[in-house]
């Protein structure tokens, strides 16, 4: 009997704990929003006027106050400038890479230089152009001492 009695008592205590917990949450969801006060502006509110802020400004100091040496101030010496040299505009031609023409061990190189055809063999130069070496997929060319890698079409 005992037994029954005990577990009747935690079954209400549970139900209990249960319902409280349930009635804070839901009361807590349905709250209504809290009355707010309504305050009226001030109507006599003056702001102070803003004062000018003390200036100051920091000047060079010859001697250093910690050592009390003279500080010696050389002169920037000038420096020797140079102009660049000034260059003229090349005008590097347009050049393009058509393809190879193999006859036996001789390699022809097809070229279009400013839109003109030429066939070339390494070495050969036109127009200012060298051919200096190539293969089926590039081509590597001189134009005034500046060598050009050029893929093919």
């Amino acid at each position: 009997m005992k037994s029954k009695l005990s577990t009747y008592l935690l079954i209400v205590a549970v139900a209990g704990i249960w319902g409280t917990i349930s009635y804070k949450v839901i009361s807590g969801i349905n709250a209504d929003p809290p009355e707010v006060a309504v305050t009226t502006p001030m109507s006599g509110f003056n702001p102070k006027p803003i004062e000018k802020k003390e200036t100051f400004s920091i000047s060079e100091v010859d001697r250093d106050p910690f050592l009390g040496t003279l500080e010696r101030k050389n002169k920037p010496k000038e420096k020797n400038t140079r102009r660049p040299m000034v260059s003229k505009p090349v005008n590097v031609p347009k050049i393009d890479f058509a393809g190879i023409v193999k006859n036996g061990n001789n390699q022809v190189f097809v070229i279009t230089i400013n839109g003109k055809q030429h066939l070339m063999r390494k070495g050969q130069t036109i127009d200012a152009v060298k051919l200096l070496s190539g293969n089926s997929k590039q081509i590597v060319v001189r134009f005034n001492n500046t060598n050009s890698v050029i893929l093919a079409n």
